[in-house]
């Protein structure tokens, strides 16, 4: 008799924990709103209204909208980052927020730490990067030294680049006034195993 009822509770409590499971992942699906998930304010994926940092996040579909060519320009956008240029356009340009140096401001694509060591401050020089592959900029303003060492004493900047769902090639070529030209290319590899 003890085995039957012990049967019949698990039973019972299977029955309820499935569910309650297909109630939550019908709630999921109802839900409209979809929270950007960020990771450098914590260093774990985590919604970005659950982060108590301050943090600002530019997706491809804001630097698509603003037209924004160049990454130093969709950093400079969020409040609180100042950008200095030494000249003009493809001169060293570099990122200070809430006014620390530039070289207090650790910079990371796609997680990997890309400050130049061999410079005397050893910041980075945003002048060449372009945004035709960047899916989104996550800033982080504020002391995160404790989570990203002694260079991020002003801030983070994380650049995440696009994933290539396939393989492709694409080139474009820009001209402008005062005999200005753009142009450059890039190819997407993506196989069952890896992607680049």
């Amino acid at each position: 008799m003890f085995r039957v009822l012990k049967f019949a509770i698990a039973i019972w409590l299977t029955g309820s924990f499935v569910s309650s499971t297909a109630v939550a992942q019908s709630d999921n699906h109802n839900n409209d709103i979809i929270d950007v998930i960020q990771i450098t304010g914590t260093r774990i994926p985590q919604p970005l209204s659950e982060v108590g940092s301050s943090i600002g996040v530019i997706t491809a579909k804001d630097i698509e909208l603003m037209g924004y060519r160049n990454a130093i320009d969709a950093v400079a956008s969020v409040p609180g980052v100042t950008v200095n240029q030494n000249g003009s356009f493809g001169a060293v340009a570099t990122v200070r927020i809430r006014g620390a140096l530039s070289e207090q401001t650790l910079v990371l694509i796609d997680g990997v730490p890309v400050n130049d060591p061999t410079s005397p401050g050893g910041g980075f020089d945003f002048a060449r990067l372009d945004t035709s592959n960047i899916e989104k900029i996550e800033v982080l303003k504020g002391n995160q030294s404790t989570l990203w060492g002694s260079d991020a004493i002003g801030g983070v900047v994380n650049i995440v680049t696009k994933r290539a769902n396939n393989t492709s090639t694409k080139v474009f070529s820009e001209i402008g006034s005062f005999s200005t030209y753009r142009g450059g290319g890039e190819t997407n590899i993506a196989k069952e195993r890896f992607f680049g």
